[in-house]
C-alpha cells in the first residue's frame, strides 16, 4: 500500500542518476485516528507536507553544458542551507555562483558511486566502438583545437598592405608564448645563446630536451651540443596557416613570420584573402608551428605561397590585384592621367626600374614635362616581358605597356596578366604583386578616392534626378505589362481567355491585383513572370551608366571590378525591383506594397469568408515589385517583403551538406596518388585505380594546358595526391553551387543530397 502511494505521488526512491536517496516509511495508527489512515515518516525530501524541504524536479537540459546533455535538479521556495548536501561536492564548481534553487549535475557527480577504473574503461570502450569519433577532423578538434598548446594559435585576422604576401604579422606577445624547437649546434649557437640569455633573465630558468627527457637549465653554460631548445618565434620562422572551412587545397598555406608591435590579432596582406576565401570582418586563422626540420622543409617545398601560385582546380593564377590596388590600376591607366616629377619620384621608391623619359615634354596644365599612368605601370614589369590581351586592346612589348582599355586583363579571368607572369616569371610574381600594390596604393592615396551620398544620387542635379526617376517609373510599368502578357500566354490561362471572349471583354481590363494573385499560386507562373521582368529590367539598369558622371566613385569601383555589382548599385540608388523567393508562404502579397493595400486585402478576405466565396490555397510563392530604393527608403510592407524574399539563404540552412560531402570524399580518395609509371594507385595495398592520369592537350583549353605544363615542370611525374585534389575540386564547386538555385522551380542541385537515404551498412 505504501509503495502504491509513492508511485502515485511521484516520490523518488532508490538510485536516481547515481545519487542515493535513502527512503524509509513507517505506519503509525494513533488512538483516535480513522481506520485506514496512515502517517508517513522517513526521508525529509520525500515527505510532501515538508515545508522546509520541498520536492525537487529532475530534467534533462537542452543545451550542451558539458559537451553533452546535463541533468538539472530544481526546487521551489526558500531552501535551507543543507538542502543540497546530498549532492557530492565538485571541486571544479563554485557554489557561490550557482542559483540557490537549481543545481546542474556534472558527470563526475552522477558517476561518483562508480569506481573510477570502471568509468574510464567504459569511456574507452565507447571510443573503440565508434572509431569515427577519433579519426580525421574529430581528432583535430578534440586534440589540437580543444587543448591549449605552445605550438598552435587561433586569433582574428586583419589586413596590412605593408607586409609582404609571403609573410604573416604576429603580435610580439603571442610570439613570445609560441615555441619552436631547434637543435643546438655550432651553426646556431650564437643565435640560440642570445635567446636563452634573454629567457633566463626574464624567468630565471628554462627547460631543454636532452636525450629524450626534459632538463631544467639555469645558466647558458649548462647547455650541451645536441640539446633541443624551445625558443620563441622570431622573424623568418615558418608557420602553417589555415582558415576553416578548408574547401580547397589552397586553404593551407605556409607563411613566414614577421613580429609586429600589435596586440591580439594577426595580419596578412589583403591580396592573400583570395586563397583563404576570407576577409577582415572577424574571420579567424589557425596557425601551427612545425617542430622538426623535416616538417619545416616540407612546408617550404609543398605549401609555401610561392609553390601555390596556380589554382589546382581552374588552372588560373591564385593571386591577383584586388580592392584598392585594382581600383588604382583602373584609374591610373585611363587616358589623360598625367603625373609630375614629384609624384614620379615618390612612386619610384617602390619600383624596380629607373625613371623613364617623360612621355609629355611640356603640358599646359602642369607647365612642365609629365609621365603617363601607363609608364608608371610599365616600371613594374620585367624588361623582357611580352603580353597581349586582344579583348581589352592590351599590348605589352619588352616590358612597356603600349595600349590598354578596361581592367578585365588585371582580374581573375582566363589569360590575364598575372597568369602570363606565373608561366614565364614564376619566381618573381610575389615581388611584382607586392611592388604593384605599394605603387598603386601610394598613388591612390595621393589622388584620393571617397564615396558619399552624392554618388548614390547618380545624377548631377535635381532635374536630372527627376528625369531618372520618371524613366524608372515608365520602365517598371512596361515591365508589369510585359509580365501580364507572358502570364496570359501560359497554358493555364486558356480557360480564362475563353471566358473573356464569351463575355466580349478584354483580359487587360482586369485589375493588376488579379494577375498578382494568380502568379503567386503557381511556381510556373512565377517563373514566367520573373523571366519577363528580368528582360525589361536590364534596360532600367543601363540608366545608371547614362545618368552617372565620370567621376562617380561607385561606378569607378564597379568598372574596375574591385567591389560591388550593377544590381546592388541599382537597388541602392534606383529601385529594388522584383523580389521573389522559393519559400512558400501561407498568405499572399498585394500588388501595391502599401499599408492601405494590405488592409484592403485582409478586409476582402474576411468578406469572402463570410460570403463563402473565399478560395483556400495551401501556399503562395512570394513575388512582388518594390519600386522604392534604399536611398529613398522603404515603407513597412516593402521592408517586410524584402526581408522575406532575400533573407532566406540556402547556404546558411544547409552549410553542412558541402562539409559532409568534403569529409566523405576526402576519406574515400585521400590515399590515391599518381605513381611514377603514370598510373593512379592506392597508397595502401598498391591497387591499380586508373591506367593513366593525364590531360588531353588537344581537347583542353589554354588554361588547363598551362596548368598541366607547370605541374609537370614543377612537381615531377609521380607522387601527386590526385585523390585529395579531386575531392577538393568537387568540394569547392559544391560550396559555390549551394546558394545558386537553378530557377524558381528548382533549387540548388546540391540539396538533392539531403533527401538521399543513408547508405546501408554491410
Amino acid at each position: 500500500m505504501d509503495n502504491e502511494l509513492y508511485e502515485e505521488e511521484g516520490v523518488p526512491s532508490g538510485l536516481i542518476t547515481g545519487i542515493h536517496l535513502n527512503v524509509s516509511t513507517q505506519e503509525d495508527i494513533g488512538a483516535g485516528s480513522v481506520i485506514g489512515h496512515r502517517k508517513l515518516k522517513g526521508c525529509k525530501y520525500c515527505i510532501g507536507s515538508s515545508i522546509n524541504f520541498p520536492r525537487m524536479k529532475f530534467k534533462v537540459s537542452t543545451r550542451e553544458l558539458f559537451k553533452r546533455s546535463a541533468i538539472i535538479a530544481e526546487a521551489n521556495g526558500i531552501l535551507p542551507a543543507d538542502y543540497w548536501d546530498f549532492i557530492p561536492k565538485d571541486a571544479q564548481q563554485d557554489e557561490s555562483c550557482m542559483k540557490p534553487n537549481k543545481r546542474v549535475l556534472s558527470h563526475a557527480q552522477l558517476n561518483s558511486e562508480k569506481p573510477s577504473k570502471d568509468f574510464i574503461s567504459a569511456q574507452q570502450k565507447n571510443i573503440k566502438d565508434d572509431p569515427s569519433k577519433t579519426s580525421g577532423l574529430r581528432w583535430i578538434k578534440d586534440v589540437v583545437l580543444g587543448k591549449r598548446s605552445d605550438h598552435c594559435f587561433r586569433t582574428v585576422v586583419v589586413g596590412d598592405p605593408n607586409i609582404k604576401l609571403s609573410e604573416i604579422g604576429i603580435p610580439c606577445q603571442i610570439a613570445e608564448r609560441l615555441q619552436i624547437s631547434e637543435n643546438l649546434n655550432r651553426w646556431n649557437i650564437e643565435k640560440l645563446d642570445a635567446s636563452c640569455n634573454l629567457r633566463l633573465m626574464v624567468k630565471g630558468e628554462m627547460h631543454v630536451r636532452r636525450k629524450g627527457s626534459l632538463v631544467w637549465v639555469r645558466r647558458t653554460d649548462e647547455l650541451q651540443m645536441g640539446d633541443t631548445i624551445y625558443r620563441p618565434l622570431s622573424d623568418g620562422d615558418i608557420v602553417l596557416i589555415n582558415r576553416p572551412p578548408s574547401i580547397h587545397q589552397h586553404s593551407l598555406i605556409a607563411l613566414s613570420v614577421k613580429i609586429l608591435p600589435i596586440t591580439s590579432v594577426v595580419s596578412i596582406n589583403p591580396l592573400c584573402c583570395s586563397p583563404f576565401r576570407g576577409d577582415f570582418d572577424g574571420d579567424c586563422l589557425h596557425g601551427y608551428i612545425p617542430q622538426s626540420n623535416d616538417a619545416r622543409v616540407e612546408l617550404r617545398e609543398l605549401v609555401a605561397l610561392d609553390k601555390q601560385l596556380i589554382n589546382g582546380q581552374s588552372g588560373r593564377n591564385l593571386l591577383s590585384l584586388s580592392q584598392d590596388s585594382l581600383t588604382a590600376a583602373h584609374l591610373i591607366m585611363e587616358d589623360g592621367t598625367l603625373l609630375n616629377l614629384l609624384e614620379m619620384q615618390q612612386l619610384e621608391m617602390f619600383c624596380w626600374d629607373v625613371l623613364p623619359s617623360p612621355a609629355v615634354i611640356k603640358a599646359p596644365s602642369l607647365n612642365s614635362h609629365a609621365w603617363t599612368g601607363k609608364q608608371v605601370f610599365s616600371m613594374l614589369l620585367p624588361s623582357d616581358f611580352d603580353y597581349d590581351f586582344a579583348s581589352d586592346g592590351v599590348y605589352i612589348k619588352n616590358g612597356e605597356l603600349l595600349s590598354s582599355e578596361g581592367s578585365s586583363w588585371l582580374r581573375d579571368t582566363g589569360g590575364n596578366l598575372f597568369q602570363s607572369l606565373v608561366n614565364h616569371f614564376q619566381g618573381q610574381v610575389l615581388d611584382f604583386l607586392f611592388a604593384a600594390q605599394e605603387v598603386l596604393c601610394e598613388w591612390l592615396s595621393m589622388r584620393g578616392l571617397s564615396v558619399s551620398l552624392a554618388d548614390l544620387y547618380l545624377a548631377s542635379d535635381s532635374g536630372s534626378r527627376n528625369n531618372l526617376m520618371e524613366e524608372i517609373s515608365c520602365g517598371l510599368q512596361e515591365a508589369e505589362q510585359a509580365c501580364i502578357f507572358k502570364q496570359l500566354l501560359v497554358d493555364n490561362c486558356q480557360e480564362f481567355l475563353m471566358g473573356c471572349a464569351e463575355e466580349n471583354r478584354s483580359p487587360l481590363t482586369f485589375d493588376a491585383e488579379y494577375f498578382c494573385h494568380e502568379k503567386q499560386k503557381s511556381a510556373a507562373l512565377s517563373q514566367v513572370v520573373h523571366d519577363a521582368f528580368k528582360h525589361i529590367f536590364r534596360d532600367i539598369q543601363s540608366l545608371a551608366h547614362k545618368y552617372a558622371g565620370k567621376d562617380n566613385s561607385l561606378l569607378t569601383m564597379l568598372k574596375a571590378g574591385s567591389k560591388g555589382n550593377l544590381q546592388k548599385l541599382v537597388q541602392h540608388s534606383m529601385c529594388l525591383g522584383l523580389q521573389h523567393s522559393l519559400i512558400p508562404l501561407s498568405f499572399r502579397i498585394p500588388n501595391q506594397l502599401s499599408c492601405a493595400a494590405w488592409n484592403n486585402q485582409k478586409a476582402c478576405s474576411l468578406i469572402q469568408k463570410v460570403e463563402g466565396t473565399y478560395e483556400c490555397v495551401e501556399s503562395y510563392i512570394p513575388s512582388a515589385v518594390v519600386k522604392s530604393s534604399f536611398l529613398t527608403g522603404l515603407n513597412p510592407l516593402e521592408c517586410f517583403v524584402h526581408s522575406v524574399t532575400s533573407r532566406d539563404s540556402s547556404f546558411s540552412g544547409n552549410a553542412d551538406l558541402p562539409g559532409t560531402l568534403t569529409r566523405k570524399l576526402m576519406f574515400l580518395m585521400r590515399d590515391l596518388y599518381t605513381a611514377y609509371d603514370g598510373t593512379v594507385r592506392n597508397a595502401y595495398g598498391n591497387q591499380l585505380v586508373q591506367f593513366s592520369y593525364d590531360i588531353d592537350m588537344d581537347k583542353s583549353d589554354s588554361t588547363s594546358t598551362s596548368y598541366a605544363k607547370s605541374t609537370t615542370a614543377c612537381d615531377g611525374i609521380g607522387g601527386q595526391p590526385v585523390g585529395s585534389l579531386s575531392a577538393c575540386a568537387l568540394s569547392e564547386a559544391a560550396y559555390s553551387a549551394l546558394d545558386q538555385p537553378v530557377s524558381l522551380l528548382e533549387t540548388s542541385p546540391l540539396l538533392n543530397l539531403k533527401v538521399l537515404p543513408p547508405p546501408l551498412c554491410v
